[in-house]
C-alpha cells in the first residue's frame, strides 16, 4: 500500500484538466473515482499521485489527471476504464514518468 493512500478501493484519480471543455460549464476538471472515493482520497490523488493523460483513438487529448494506488501496475488504466472511454470515448492512457503504466 502506498504511504500516501489508504483508500477503500486500492485507487484514486481525479481529472486535473479537461482539455475538451476548458472554461466552459461542461469542463469535467475536479472530477475524481472510483464510486465512493473521498475527498481525502482526492486529495491524495492530487497531492501525491502520478500524472496521466488521456486520448482518443486519433490521438486527441482529452483529459489531465493523477493517480494513487497501492499497485499502480494493476490499476494503471483505472481512469481509463471508469471514465475516460465512458465519458468521452478515450482509449489510450500514458504515464509520462512511467511508460510502462501507459495502456491502449
Amino acid at each position: 500500500m502506498s504511504e500516501f493512500f489508504d483508500g477503500p478501493g486500492g485507487y484514486c484519480w481525479v481529472i486535473t484538466v479537461d482539455f475538451l471543455e476548458i472554461g466552459t460549464d461542461y469542463d469535467e476538471s475536479g472530477t475524481y473515482g472510483p464510486y465512493g472515493a473521498s475527498v481525502e482520497d482526492k486529495e491524495a490523488a492530487l497531492f501525491n499521485g502520478h500524472e496521466f493523460f488521456m486520448y482518443d483513438d486519433d490521438g486527441y487529448l482529452y483529459y489531465g489527471g493523477k493517480i494513487v494506488a497501492d499497485e499502480m501496475d494493476f490499476y494503471a488504466d483505472a481512469p481509463l476504464v471508469d471514465f475516460g472511454t465512458p465519458n468521452a470515448g478515450a482509449v489510450r492512457i500514458t504515464y509520462p514518468d512511467h511508460p510502462e503504466w501507459n495502456c491502449g
